[in-house]
Formats: C-alpha cells, structure tokens, sequence
C-alpha cells in the first residue's frame, strides 16, 4: 500500500476488539492505566509512543501474556481469560530472529510451523509437499530469492519479515498483532509488507499495530491511539491520522502528562 492508496473503511457492525478500563502493573509500579477502545472488523488500528509508553504491555495483554490489574478485555465476544479467545490470533513481535522465527531453520520450516497438521500422513510429514506449499506462499509474498530450502538468516531483513508474515497470514488469523512490522526494513520491503497487511485486512484480518514509526501508521492505520507514560494522550482519526500530527501527540502528550504526573 503506498501513502495515496486508500485505507479500507471498517465496517458498521459490532466490535471485534473490546478494551475497557485496561490496567496493569509491573513490579511495584502500575505501567498503563485508563485505557479504553474498540477495534471494528475490518479496521487496521495504531498504538504509538515514544519507547516505555506501554504500548507493547498492551499487546502482551491482548495475548494473554500478562494479565490486568482492572478492566475487561474481550476479543470477539469472548474475554481474553477464555482459552477460546486466543484462537485465531497471530503475533509478529519486533525480535524478528529472537521470537518469531528460528534463522538456523529453512523457509520450509519457518513458513509452515502454523500449518504442520496439513502436512501430516501415515509415514511423518510430507517434506516435498511442505517444500511445495512454502515455494508458493513465499512466492506470492515476494519473497527473494524465492528458494524454500535456504535458511532464513541468509535472508535480507525485508525479505526474512515477508516469510515471517507469510507463516502467519497464509493462516487467515482473525486478529493480527504487529509490533514495529518494518523495524529493519528497506523502502521496497516495506511496501511489500504493507500491501500484506492491506491484503489481510480486506480479508477480514483485524489488525492491531504497535509502532514508534509514525509515517509507518499513517500508511496503514485507520486510527491511532497515542500513548504517554503508560496513559492514553489522543486518538486520531480521517484526516488527523498523518505523519506530522502522529508525531505532535507523541512529544505534546508526553510533556503534559509528565507535568500532570509531577510532585
């Protein structure tokens, strides 16, 4: 998707993704407090802030890693105490080595891990069909070069991003969460990587993302929820949701919570 594409609207139907009243802490400390929004079916939604803001201890719950202090959490319907409510969501973290793929393994393995069940018969696993499957994913995802059998370190940072979203969105999750998707990206894979996630969303993806990029969320999102010290500071959307304002909100938000949150 590039900056002039138009971002699909989300539709007029109940919510996919429900936070209330969101609060957690860390240690000794409480890190986000009053946080409340809802995510549409067919919306790509932003959480930006400057490093420490809580976006990423957001995510964590939204994955059942780490619970709240207070508030409701539900994820289509259901709350995220619920084992069901972990069905159908994927996570790209920012480690992209570290905690999403394994760089010692080939595309084959990497790509199909989701998928394994679909590869199973009487003798093991079907290694050329997986080989076959992981050449075609990779394939549409543009992955270069475009050879299943290579290790997934040997790849170039973009490209190693594209097989990790092909893993995951050749899986149709029905919610995706993204934590700094282009992190390490060159200009032509960051392109790519946003039209699969343009692809995924007009599938019926929801997708939440967790960036410090603001350029980056005003490509993809719908809207943007800024984030200061562990607080909400605005939510942007239409026209707000640019580059310029996303950054102001970061650096105005921070400075007026650290004044509200001053001895």
């Amino acid at each position: 998707m590039t900056s002039s594409a138009a971002k699909p609207a989300a539709a007029a139907s109940p919510a996919a993704i429900r936070i209330d009243g969101i609060a957690a802490d860390y240690g000794h400390g409480r890190v986000i407090e009053n946080i409340s929004f809802d995510v549409m079916p067919g919306e790509t939604f932003g959480l930006i802030g400057l490093n420490g803001a809580g976006k990423t201890t957001l995510i964590k719950i939204l994955l059942g890693l780490m619970e709240q202090a207070e508030g409701r959490v539900e994820i289509f319907g259901k709350q995220i105490l619920d084992p069901a409510a972990k069905a159908g969501i994927a996570y790209l973290p920012a480690d992209r080595l570290g905690a999403s793929g394994i760089g010692s393994l080939p595309i084959t393995d990497n790509v199909t891990l989701p998928a394994l069940p679909k590869f199973k018969g009487q003798l093991g696993l079907d290694r050329p069909g997986m080989q076959r499957w992981a050449a075609d994913v990779t394939r549409n995802h543009h992955v270069r070069p475009n050879d299943p059998d290579m290790y997934l370190e040997s790849l170039s940072g973009g490209n190693q991003q594209k097989v990790l979203l092909a893993k995951w969105l050749e899986n149709q999750p029905l919610l995706f969460l993204l934590d700094e998707p282009t992190q390490g990206v060159d200009v032509g894979a960051r392109q790519q990587v946003f039209a699969a996630i343009d692809r995924a969303v007009r599938a019926g993806t929801v997708v939440i993302c967790a960036s410090t990029d603001a350029e980056q969320l005003a490509q993809i999102c719908n809207r943007v929820l800024v984030f200061a010290q562990g607080r909400p500071v605005a939510e942007l959307t239409g026209s707000d949701v640019n580059k310029e304002e996303i950054t102001y909100q970061c650096y105005t938000g921070l400075a007026v919570t650290q004044t509200a949150l001053a001895p």
